[in-house]
């Protein structure tokens, strides 16, 4: 099973990358909570928070609003879930957005 989960690991962690389009021109990396509820086809994101990092990324929380989590709910019971991630920018423009593993963030800030 060690195996497979091996093997399994560099899609897991494709899977928890997502694009986040040109938000910042320069290099830089902040962490934001997103609240993602049920949507018809894929998760929705219902609110968005700034938690730490650079500064320059803060006026683009709305951005991630934008991004298409894909189906995160099995149906659509009225659930929500809250998770953290990364947004981060390269100087040629490239920004993406990293979910967190649930079991690594431990506190709120």
């Amino acid at each position: 099973i060690d195996e497979l989960v091996d093997r399994a690991r560099p899609r897991l962690l494709q899977s928890r990358i997502f694009d986040a389009g040109k938000v910042l021109n320069e290099k830089a990396e902040a962490d934001f909570f997103i609240l993602l509820a049920p949507g018809t086809k894929s998760a929705r994101v219902e609110a968005v928070k700034f938690i730490s990092g650079s500064p320059d990324l803060r006026p683009f929380a709305e951005n991630l609003r934008t991004i298409d989590f894909g189906p995160v709910f099995p149906d659509a019971a009225p659930s929500k879930i809250v998770r953290r991630g990364t947004l981060a920018c390269t100087t040629a423009g490239a920004c993406t957005f990293t979910l967190a593993p649930p079991e690594t963030v431990r506190t709120v800030n």
